[in-house]
Parts: structure tokens; sequence; C-alpha cells
């Protein structure tokens, strides 16, 4: 036997071995002592430890399987995927946009806002075969992605599938509506054509409050509000319909609306909120005293009168407590409240007012009227 093993030439397979087998891990294989390694385990496999990784700018390790999945804010912190993916819910897809690739191919593209439980981020997406497949409310993982400027793109290269739901806090959810879209002027508002998507923002100068009414094409009455929104541009009416309309403004805030609908009736241009719009009231209006001129009275109801009033040489609504009113101007009876006032008007007064709600008020004569006021 050892004379035929001794014929055998070099490199030449012998039966049960492979010619490509690491010597040195052969060597092992022939010395390890029993206990020293487990049975079937790969010497060549790379100890647990080493798959930690260090985010370039917090310096957290982060050991095991939940490294292969950023969250979003992580995705913000560390800037490069590096081969890892990130998973959240679809709130918001834009319509397809058109476009020519580098090849002068046609291809269609649209954005996401996608959020987790600890941010959200606008996302990117090549490919009209992706449309179909990604839907709101829906969650996804994505990998293979490009992070760039704050922005996900996921193209030809990435996958995406589905995964199991989880909490997205509220606030998130919130951030994520208000990803998509520029923010436009009142005057670029009203340029755009019928049924273009837009958000503006500018200063409530008029709320109607909430109003009950029946379109023809609706069975039941919804709720509607009309805000009047004024910028350096312009002014511009927004409608707000059904749960949208029950969001509270004042007049004096200053407010962001996303997710308008641009409405154009002959000459008339006006904004309608959908499903998706959101509404952020960036700068509150503060209570202020202001001297106004009491005009006429749009309704007059037992628990709060709408007025006309003239401030500063416009007009606008104003609504305050039946009760205050019937204080002020010392009357007894409900049922003598309107005829009342119309006696008295026009009538001028001192009032600390809370957007366009009269908190309460004072009459003055006309000549301490330091506006002297014509409406």
């Amino acid at each position: 036997m050892l004379a035929l093993l001794k014929e055998i030439p070099e490199g030449t397979k012998r039966k049960g071995e492979d010619l490509n087998e690491a010597p040195a891990a052969e060597k092992m294989k022939k010395t390890s002592k029993p206990g020293t390694q487990r049975e079937n385990e790969d010497i060549n496999q790379v100890p647990k430890k080493a798959f930690s990784v260090r985010g370039p700018k917090t310096g957290v390790n982060v050991l095991g399987s939940e490294n292969m999945i950023l969250t979003i804010n992580d995705l913000k912190q560390h800037g490069n995927p590096e081969g890892r993916g990130i998973k959240g819910k679809i709130l918001q897809k834009s319509r397809e946009i058109q476009y020519k690739n580098s090849n002068d191919r046609s291809n269609v593209m649209f954005f996401l806002s996608l959020a987790d439980e600890t941010d959200c981020i606008k996302v990117n997406v090549y490919g009209k075969e992706k449309y179909k497949y990604l839907e709101e409310g829906s969650f996804y993982l994505f990998s293979g992605l490009i992070f760039k400027e704050d922005v996900v793109k996921i193209t030809g290269r990435s996958r995406i599938g589905q995964c199991p739901k989880f909490n997205v806090p509220l606030e998130v959810e919130e951030k994520a509506k208000r990803l998509l879209g520029p923010i436009s002027s009142i005057a670029e508002a009203k340029a755009f054509d019928s049924d273009a998507f837009v958000t503006v923002k500018g200063t409530v100068i008029s709320d109607s409050g909430m109003q009950k009414i029946k379109p023809t094409e609706e069975k039941k009455k919804i709720d509607k509000r009309c805000l009047t929104l004024k910028d350096e541009t312009g002014s511009i009416d927004v409608c707000l319909w059904r749960d949208k309309a029950k969001h509270h403004t004042k007049r004096g805030d200053c407010v962001i609306i996303y997710n308008l609908q641009v409405n154009k009736y002959f000459e008339t241009i006006s904004l309608n909120s959908t499903r998706k719009t959101a509404i952020n009231v960036e700068i509150a209006a503060p209570r202020q005293k202001s001297a106004l001129i009491l005009q006429a009275i749009e309704k007059c109801m037992k628990k709060q009168v709408s007025l006309f009033v003239g401030i500063r040489e416009e007009l606008h609504n104003f609504t305050v407590s039946t009760k205050h009113l019937m204080a002020v101007f010392k009357i007894t009876d409900f049922e003598d409240l309107k005829g009342g006032l119309l006696g008295m008007f026009p009538c001028h007064v001192e009032a600390e007012v809370d957007g366009s709600k009269i908190i309460n008020m004072k009459k003055i004569p006309a000549e301490l009227d330091i506006n002297q006021q014509r409406c």
C-alpha cells in the first residue's frame, strides 16, 4: 500500500479528496482535539462580532440581524445604507411623471412619503411596474436603495417586498403627509391648470366657520369651511370639506395647507381640500385689542351670534357669545336681541379678539375710534 501511495503523481486527486480544500483547514481537521470545535462547524466562519457596524456619525455599535434594516432616523444620521434596507408605511403616492432616461427612452417616475416609528422620508421611485405594486397605507421593505440629499431613490436594481404592519406615531404620519410637493405662492397656485395639486402658505384673513351643506351629488349634508388666505402675491379662497372642515384655524394664523386641488369656474379660482390635505399652523395669531364697527347680523342663535364687522376698512365675519352680546347692549330677552341690535348698528366697539372670535368688548363713541373706519 505504501508503494502505491508513493506512485501517485503530485496534484493527483485521491478518492474523496478536494484539491481546492485549504491545507490549513485540512491540518486543523486532523489535529483538532475532541471538544475544541463543535461538530460540523465551519472553521472559516466569521464570528458574529465581525458583523458589528460602527455608525460613521453616531459611533454606536449595532449587533445582530437587526443591523440589516435601518430605521429612517438612522439612515438620515449615517448617510449611507451600506447594503442594508429600510422599511416603512407609504402615506402618500404621487401621480406618475413621464421622463426620458439617459438612453433617451421614455420611462415613469413617482414619489412616495415613507414613515416608520422614528421619522419619515421622501422616496423617488423609477419604473412603471412599481406604481401599481406600491399602495398607500401598505408596509414595504426596500433594499438596494440609493440615499442622497435626504431622499431615497428606488431604481431597477432595488428590491421591494411587503412586510408586516407596525405602529407609526400619529405625529410622524402627519409630518409624512407634508413631504410631497413644494410650497407655491398664491399667484403661482392660480396659474396652475384646473385639478392640479398644490401646497400654499398664507395668513388666514377670513374663516366662515364650519357649515352643513348638501351638494347635489350627495345624499346627506356634509361639513364645509371656507378660509381666505393671503400672501404678498394675492389672496384665494380655500374650501375644506368633510373631516378637513373640522380643523380649527383663527383669523391671523399663518398656515401651510398641503395637497389642495385647483378649482377653476369661469373667472373664479379657488382651492379644494382632498383626502390627502393636511393643515399646519406655523404661527398662531395672538389675542389683540382692536376697534371694530358692528355692521350687520349674519346669524343669531342662542349660544352664538355671527356678525359682519368693519376693521381697517375691510369687512370680516366675527363671532361672539350671545350671553356677552346681550350683557354689553343691556338686552334681557333673546327674542328682542336681533331687533335691538339692528336699532343700534352701525356701532363702534373696542374688543379683544382671538382670530375671528370676539372674547369681550365694550361700546365706545365713534369719535374715540382711532381708526375712523368707513366700511
